[in-house]
């Protein structure tokens, strides 16, 4: 498991890009969807957005200890984020809304929960078991894997974001 300054590292680092990414798109591609089942570059940001919004909710919770490594379920993560091929599903709250979007408005979203997350990995125990939800694909996670799978799934929504407008 990283220290907490490697991890605000990585994650600024991470913040950056998708920053660099959203302020990048050319406002008259922003809502264009490059065919109809492919999401936007801004319905990718807004993704990105209520995602992060959900597990900065989940920080805020109680944890428990975890009975195995914080950082157990770091590489199957970085492994199925990473491979731009396989379609993963996102359920309910977390589905872009069919609207336009604003840069604007993304940024700001985006910026602060980044700002909340961080102050969260500087006061909260990331070797806690977060139980009040199971992720889909890798069940109950730490605080540090939902750390890490912020990470790992902007980047692969920033990828997308990038493709969407080519």
């Amino acid at each position: 498991m990283k220290s907490t300054e490697e991890l605000l590292a990585e994650l600024q680092d991470s913040t950056e890009k998708i920053i660099a990414a959203i302020s990048a798109v050319p406002d008259e591609k922003l809502n264009i969807k490059p065919a109809p089942e492919k999401w936007s570059a801004g319905e990718c940001a807004e993704h990105i957005v209520l995602t992060e919004l959900l597990i900065n909710r989940l920080f805020r919770g109680n944890g428990v200890a975890a009975e195995r490594r914080p950082d157990e379920k770091v590489s199957d993560m970085a492994e199925k984020f990473g491979d731009a091929e396989k379609k993963l599903s996102a359920f309910g709250p977390i589905i872009p809304s069919a609207s336009e979007k604003s840069k604007e408005e993304l940024l700001k979203r985006f910026s602060s929960n980044r700002n909340m997350l961080a102050e969260y990995i500087k006061t909260k125990d990331m070797s806690e078991l977060i139980t009040s939800f199971k992720h889909g694909l890798f069940g109950e996670m730490t605080r540090y894997e939902w750390a890490q799978f912020i990470i790992h799934h902007s980047e692969r929504h920033r990828k997308q974001m990038l493709r969407a407008v080519e």
